[in-house]
């Protein structure tokens, strides 16, 4: 195990980057923390997190001092990124390499102990996260820091990550979640002293009501000369292209690792009146020359279908593409969940979702509420579906809501005590 994890360190270094910013680490009230794959848009020429990006915007306009912590490996460091996240990369290597060579020895865990130094640095009141390891937690709870993890979607029907068989240590103090469902399975870690915390959704809760008329004009669709009947968004995943992903759910599925032929004979099928919107993943379009393949395919494809985008798609905010939308089609993507709190049905064509496959029971209230069908993915099937496909009324009914998000309570839950911090 030793040789075999120095050897991994070592073999990997090239690829690895190694910038490292923090003697920048200065005293904050609010403390960041995420990964390139979560600043899914631009604005300014920037990488931006809808979800946390749009907190510390809120948290700024109060007078908080906010400061970003980029996850290793992280290349969206400095001016690349709104907010300046700053990049831990270098210790964070070192701190993984003296874990395995100490790994038998009754000393700290150097990780631990790397987010500790971050955290006595910055001093914040407050650390809000989107994917906490172990160590992270660890080290918040060691200290008495106030750490929430916030969840990166929406409609979790079921604890991921393992977290309902971690210990207390390994799991942050409060999750701070963006809707009913999502509030009602993580309450399950409540008996581990865990506070869960819904707030209205700070992403799409700023393309509705009071907020709706400060959207960057970056971030809303292009007008296009030919007018269509209907948009259909297309979410694409990972995990579906043999040979590149390595993590896949269903490694080689796809034959162009993206979508079925028959949607594609569905498109062809609607020149004049549908206009198609691929949309990718960010964790394809953050590594472009790993996925250079599927996106060689897709600019190839849009470029013999007329009624057919990508570029657009893919890199303005989700809720812009979702008001114009009358139907989403998806293999599995949460962002059935978006569509449907924005009034978007969708049409899942993952085969693991149909009765008696291992995912069946997952939208099964998007189903109940009529706002996901699931289905094979035959040529009528699927073009019988968009002909239906109309929008319908918001699923979730408090994004219009004026209400401010209740940040101060957060903090004032945190320095009471009262999320069982220890």
């Amino acid at each position: 195990m030793f040789f075999s994890d120095i050897n991994w360190y070592f073999a990997r270094l090239k690829e690895f980057n190694l910038d490292d910013g923090y003697a920048n680490i200065g005293s904050c009230d609010i403390l960041f923390y995420c990964h390139d794959a979560n600043r899914g848009v631009n604005l300014n020429g920037q990488a931006y997190s809808p979800l946390i990006d749009s907190l510390k915007d809120r948290f700024d306009a109060q007078g908080y001092v906010c400061q970003t912590i980029a996850q290793p490996w992280s290349v969206l460091i400095g001016d690349l990124a709104y907010g300046r996240p700053i990049a831990i990369n270098r210790r964070y290597f070192f701190a993984k390499m003296l874990k395995s060579v100490f790994l038998f020895m009754r000393i700290k865990d150097p990780v631990v102990r790397l987010f500790e130094s971050i955290f006595v640095k910055s001093n914040p009141k407050l650390i809000i996260t989107i994917g906490c390891g172990d160590e992270f937690c660890e080290a918040a709870r060691n200290l008495g820091f106030l750490h929430m993890e916030l969840l990166h979607g929406i409609g979790y029907t079921s604890i991921p990550w393992k977290w309902d068989e971690k210990p207390k240590k390994n799991l942050p103090q409060g999750v701070i979640s963006l809707d009913p469902v999502s509030t009602k399975t993580f309450s399950d870690l409540s008996k581990h002293g865990v506070l869960i915390k819904e707030i209205q959704h700070p992403f799409l809760s700023r393309f509705q009501g009071n907020m709706s008329h400060d959207i960057p004009a970056e971030w809303l669709p292009v007008a296009r000369e030919k007018k269509y009947k209907k948009e259909v968004l297309v979410s694409l995943q990972w995990g579906y292209l043999a040979g590149v992903d390595e993590f896949p759910f269903f490694k080689g599925l796809l034959s162009n690792g993206l979508f079925y032929e028959e949607l594609a004979e569905v498109v062809k099928k609607t020149a004049d009146t549908v206009l198609w919107r691929f949309r990718f993943h960010p964790v394809q379009y953050r590594q472009y020359g790993k996925y250079r393949g599927i996106f060689e395919f897709i600019e190839n494809f849009t470029s013999e279908n007329d009624n057919c985008e990508w570029k657009e798609a893919t890199y303005i905010p989700l809720p812009s593409l979702l008001l114009r939308c009358s139907g989403h089609i998806t293999m599995s993507s949460m962002t059935s969940y978006e569509a449907a709190y924005l009034g978007v049905p969708t049409l899942a064509l993952d085969p693991s979702l149909e009765v008696g496959g291992i995912y069946e029971d997952v939208f099964h209230d998007l189903v109940q509420n009529g706002y996901l069908t699931k289905s094979r993915p035959s040529v009528a099937a699927i073009y019988n579906w968009l002909c239906k496909a109309e929008r319908k009324e918001f699923l979730l009914k408090n994004l219009s809501c004026n209400e401010e998000l209740d940040l101060e309570r957060l903090i004032e839950l945190g320095l009471s005590g009262s999320l069982g911090v220890n």
